[in-house]
This record gives structure tokens, sequence and C-alpha cells, in this order.
């Protein structure tokens, strides 16, 4: 059994140490200056200490007073917050989540059932958008983006790391007869038309220490979702995120038989409002999400603190120079 003070008289003394006078703690608890003193004086009696000097006209806080209410008001704050954390209106169970099509095609939207059956009370709104930054964060709770960011009022969280990895459909690879990874540059090569994704065919043959071959084939796409469905398809080879690919390469609709040819490739982080964070909705979200990306490639590097923020309200997204080289 708990042996606890007396709690009202708790309140009350914990408001004089912290405000330093009877009036503004009586003021902020909504009581008389009488009704303070005979709280202090309970606690007082209570302890059989003083737990304040009278110095003039003050009233200084003894060495155990001093503690005391400070190990109380810290007390009070959780009391608080867990209050508060139980009483949220229906629309904490509420998140706004943005990313890039991509994303949310090939990595959320199939794992986003088992979110659901986890956590059923929670209503998740997701929108694929790439509008300036400032519109963006003003209406989601949740921004993923494949570079740290910075925005006053704003915790960048970051999620999950993630590699570039060599992809194609079991049949080509055995259509192809594809022994070595050198055997694929024989054969049509998939690409992104993007800033990112320009020469990342050449990286990867420079960082294997591979013979480029004299004519290369090569299919661009618009967009990195058209190129995963053309890999998918069977079309070509495809270096592509091992986060977007897990499904396919779960199911065996894509192999990945030259683990130790990848190359690194943009982490995932989240921008959150700082006052969304305690929201339950938000916590579960980012926490589950982080938990999903890392049983494929694991944590973000602890080191990754070295690359330069992306500042949330400029217009351009440039990828940090240490992670485009994937």
């Amino acid at each position: 059994m708990r042996q606890l003070p007396p709690l009202n008289a708790i309140k009350g003394f914990e408001a004089v140490v912290r405000l330093g006078n009877h009036k503004d703690a009586a003021a902020e608890l909504g009581v008389t200056h009488g009704a303070i003193s005979r709280q202090v004086k309970v606690l007082e009696d209570y302890f059989g200490a003083k737990l304040f000097d009278q110095r003039g006209r003050h009233l200084v806080p003894t060495e155990l007073a001093r503690y005391y209410a400070g190990e109380m008001g810290a007390a009070l704050d959780r009391v608080a917050q867990a209050t508060q954390r139980v009483r949220e209106p229906a629309i904490a169970r509420k998140v706004r989540v943005t990313g890039t099509s991509s994303l949310l095609m090939h990595w959320l939207l199939p794992r986003l059932p088992g979110f659901q059956a986890a956590h059923p009370s929670v209503e998740v709104t997701i929108s694929a958008n790439r509008a300036p930054y400032g519109k963006v964060a003003a209406t989601n709770d949740v921004v993923l983006r494949r570079h740290p960011m910075r925005r006053d009022g704003h915790d960048c969280i970051p999620l999950f790391r993630d590699r570039r990895v060599l992809v194609g459909t079991p049949e080509l690879f055995r259509r192809c007869r594809i022994e070595t990874p050198s055997d694929v540059l024989d054969h049509t090569l998939l690409v992104t038309d993007g800033r990112t994704e320009a020469g990342v065919w050449d990286r990867w043959i420079t960082a294997n220490d591979l013979t480029p071959r004299p004519r290369m084939r090569r299919i661009k796409f618009d967009h990195v979702f058209v190129q995963i469905e053309a890999v998918v398809n069977g079309l070509g080879f495809g270096l592509l995120s091992e986060v977007l690919m897990s499904q396919h390469l779960d199911s065996g609709a894509l192999i990945a038989p030259f683990d130790d040819t990848a190359m690194p490739y943009p982490h995932l982080y989240a921008l959150v409002p700082e006052d969304k964070r305690s929201s339950p909705g938000v916590r579960c979200f980012v926490r589950w999400m982080a938990e999903e990306g890392r049983k494929i490639a694991g944590p973000v590097p602890e080191d990754d603190h070295e690359i330069r923020p992306v500042d949330f309200d400029q217009g351009a997204e440039p990828y940090p120079l240490s992670l485009a080289r994937g």
C-alpha cells in the first residue's frame, strides 16, 4: 500500500516554491491566500519540519522544501500529461500522412492493413504530394522524405535505412543466363530519368569494378513507380530501393541474387510537428513505420547526423551528396 502525503496540500506547496509566493500560487490554483497557507501548514505538520524560513517579508524554501518541490513538480507534470493523453479527443487518433507516390504505393500501402489491424482506432489519411514544403507541413501530421528536414516547431525523425539492389524477375535472370553481375550489362537496363537517378548504372559499374559495354541498352522512365512496374513485368533489370522492392522480393516476383553489389540509397525520415509527437495516433504510426522498415534494412546509421539537413522552407528538395551517391 502506498504511503502518500496529503495530495491537495502538495499542489499548494509546489506552487508556492515554484512561483515564489503565496499570492501567485493562490491565483494559479484558484483558491484564497489563506487556503494556500493552510495547505503548507498541513504539509509541515505531516513532515514535522519547517518548509519555509521567514526572511523579512519573504518566505524562503528550505533545502528540504526545494528538493521535495522538484520531485513533486515532476510527478505532477507526469500526472497532467497522462491525464491529457487519456482525455484527448478523437482527433488525436487521426493521422495525416504525405509522401512520394513510390513510397506510398510500393511500401506503405501494402503494409497498412497490418497497422490497421494492430491499431483499429487510428484513422490514417494518406496523400501523395510533393508540393512546396510549407504547404505540405501545414496540412499534414507526418511528412515522409528521403533526406533530413528542418523546420521551426518540428522534429525530424530518422526512420530506417535503405539500399539500392540489382533486381529482376526470376524468368529474366534465367532467360538471360545471368551468372555474374557483369552479365546484366549485355541486356536491357531500366532507369528513371531524374537528377538522383542519372548515371546510377555507371556508378554501380564503377563501385563493383565492372567493365562497361561500348553500347548498353537502356530504357528511361519519367517516374520510379513506372520503372518498378517495368521491372516487375520483366522488361529489364533495375537498380532500385530494397525497401520499395521488399514486397516483390518477399513474394518471389523479383529476386536480388547479388547482395554484395548493393549500394547506399537515401534513408527515410519523418517530419512531425513538436506538438503532435505526444498524440497517440502520430506516435504509434511513426513507431510502427520505423519498426516495419528496420525489419528490412535496419535503422539509420548513427553517423547520419553529419548529413546536412534540408531547409523545409526552401523550394528545392536536393538529396544530400553523401546519400545521392547511391
